[in-house]
């Protein structure tokens, strides 16, 4: 009847009448057979039993619930061959009810298979478990129980049987419109207009990474490949931010020495005049010099002999480069020391006497005189490393 005029209408003198099957079969396609979630638990009892525990079922549009628990028996198990059974909820049209049974397997030599479940001749099973009967077996273990609730060609959840979206079919249909939409929108644009629309762009690396950026990364792949355009990979060392100041020392001259200052026509310099740990400083604009305390205003050290060093203010230009990865000190850039020397006395009579360096009275009372002496030789002559601590990383300059 459901075929003829649809379900469910009003009747009107007896043209429209449903039963138990018209009900089941509206139904049937919103859901999905099987078993509800956390339904059917099955466990061992410790013998030849089995216990399944409550739960609902929905086959092909009948549903019963099963309030309590059922224990079910195991048959016998061979001596020879082991056995799967199955335990399985059928729907049985003929004796018109759903009901919990074990349906037992066939003996089939070492290795036992499981039979299919029935689904025709109106009867529709649910296999919710299997059972591992081995040879010879007096008892059931949990070992040798299957949960098959959630296999979907043996039982299943119910569920909606609407199926997931065919979103392969939705992207094609999205795609199309796309397509059609982007064919007309060019026809629409001029030349010009869809010229300066592949500008801009083509412009957004541009504004992001210019000629003239630099680009660092601990990866080695160059900026050209992620972004386009010309770099050029920098591997001269480190890089100081232009307007960076600094003084660079420049040349020394002994006290009451003259010395001039006249870098860059027109620099200014810093001076520095003293000895030891005691210094005046001054700047100094281009011209001629004395290293003495009138240049300087003050005598910071009175009584010693002086000298000067001359320092150059160095500012950082940007694409400028410097610097020295290894040094060899000169004897100007030294650190001001001394070294203490003894020798012998020129005396008429008596033994030599050991004398500082500064003077030695000749023979006969002759006048003190300086004494010239060289020390032994020392040190190797060898650069420093002036390496600072640093993490090595790829850099690269945009040319064009």
């Amino acid at each position: 009847m459901s075929n003829k005029y649809g379900l469910f209408w009003n009747s009107n003198n007896g043209d429209r009448t449903y039963d138990a099957d018209s009900f089941a079969e509206w139904l049937t396609p919103f859901f999905k057979n099987g078993v509800f979630v956390s339904s059917f638990p099955i466990s061992a009892d410790g013998g030849m039993t089995v216990t399944i525990g409550k739960g609902t079922t929905y086959i092909n549009g009948k549903v019963r619930t099963f309030d309590d628990s059922t224990t079910l028996t195991i048959g016998t198990a061979s001596g020879s061959y082991p056995r799967i059974d199955n335990i399985v909820i059928e729907r049985n049209d003929t004796d018109r009810q759903i009901s919990l049974k074990v349906v037992q397997g066939t003996y089939s030599g070492s290795t036992a298979t499981a039979t299919a479940p029935t689904r025709s001749g109106g009867v529709y099973q649910l296999v919710v478990a299997r059972v591992q009967v081995p040879a010879g077996a007096t008892k059931i273990t949990a070992g040798n129980l299957i949960d098959c609730r959630a296999d979907t060609t043996l039982c299943g959840y119910v569920s909606n049987a609407i199926d997931s979206p065919d979103f392969d079919s939705w992207f094609t249909l999205c795609q199309t419109k796309f397509d059609k939409w982007f064919s007309n929108l060019k026809t629409q644009l001029s030349t010009d207009v869809a010229g300066n629309l592949q500008n801009q762009i083509d412009g957004t690396m541009d504004r992001v990474f210019p000629v003239g950026s630099i680009y660092m990364s601990i990866n080695s792949t160059s900026p050209a490949t992620l972004f386009g355009g010309t770099w050029e990979q920098l591997k001269s060392g480190f890089l100081l931010s232009a307007g960076f100041q600094y003084e660079k020392w420049v040349y020394a001259c002994a006290d009451n020495e003259t010395f001039t200052v006249g870098y860059n026509d027109a620099a200014t310099v810093l001076a520095r005049f003293g000895t030891g740990d005691k210094f005046v400083y001054k700047w100094l604009a281009s011209g001629s010099y004395t290293a003495n305390s009138a240049t300087f205003g003050s005598d910071p050290d009175f009584g010693k002999k002086k000298h000067v060093d001359i320092f150059k203010t160095i500012t950082v230009e940007s694409g400028q480069t410097g610097g020295e990865s290894n040094v060899v000190l000169n004897t100007a850039e030294m650190p001001v020391h001394r070294h203490d020397q003894y020798v012998s006395a020129n005396v008429v009579s008596g033994p030599a006497e050991r004398l500082d360096w500064n003077a030695d009275a000749g023979a006969g009372g002759a006048a003190a005189f300086w004494q010239g002496i060289q020390t032994g030789s020392a040190g190797g002559g060898y650069s420093h490393s002036n390496m600072p601590p640093y993490v090595g990383v790829y850099m690269w300059s945009r040319t064009a």
